[in-house]
């Protein structure tokens, strides 16, 4: 239950992975949020942030940003938000009940995830990001659609071992 959850899983804070929730979390309409779907209800024209070869760019064309993912260049459509800048794709993709409930969402001060969330992560085979923090204490959750992603988990406590820098938001 979403109850058990909460005071079992989500108050250990530990990394958590459930499979076979694809056909409940996706329209059929989206062929499984398939890159595909998005190719075609994405306005080419849109300009969203990106990462190419590593480095962030502010603004990149959707139509760029496929081509680039279609030469096998490093991009990488990183954490935009659904809400900014698709928010039609609101019908086809759905948030877990586990998840709508965190911290983020309960607390009566705006912060940036309560708005922000959930959001688009799209990246070309070998893309990566750089060790960081999530800092805002949110029931994160990564729904994936199609490829692999390697995830490198480290404990609460061990948060000063690591070399970190806070981000201002």
């Amino acid at each position: 239950t979403v109850a058990d959850f909460r005071r079992f899983r989500a108050a250990a804070a530990e990394p958590l992975v459930v499979q076979g929730l694809a056909p409940f979390l996706a329209s059929r309409e989206s062929l499984g949020f398939s890159l595909e779907f998005l190719r075609d209800v994405l306005e080419e024209e849109l300009e969203v942030p990106v990462f190419l070869r590593g480095e962030p760019l502010p603004k990149m064309a959707l139509r760029d940003f496929f081509d680039f993912l279609d030469k096998g260049d490093q991009v990488y459509l990183a954490d935009v938000s659904i809400a900014d800048y698709f928010p039609w794709l609101f019908q086809h993709v759905g948030v877990p009940r586990y998840f709508l409930h965190c911290f983020a969402h309960r607390t009566r001060q705006r912060n940036f995830a309560m708005t922000k969330t959930p959001a688009l992560f799209v990246g070309a085979k070998g893309t990566r990001t750089k060790m960081h923090i999530d800092q805002l204490a949110t029931n994160f959750y990564m729904f994936m659609a199609q490829g692999r992603k390697k995830w490198t988990c480290f404990h609460r406590d061990d948060w000063r071992l690591l070399d970190h820098v806070w981000d201002d938001e």
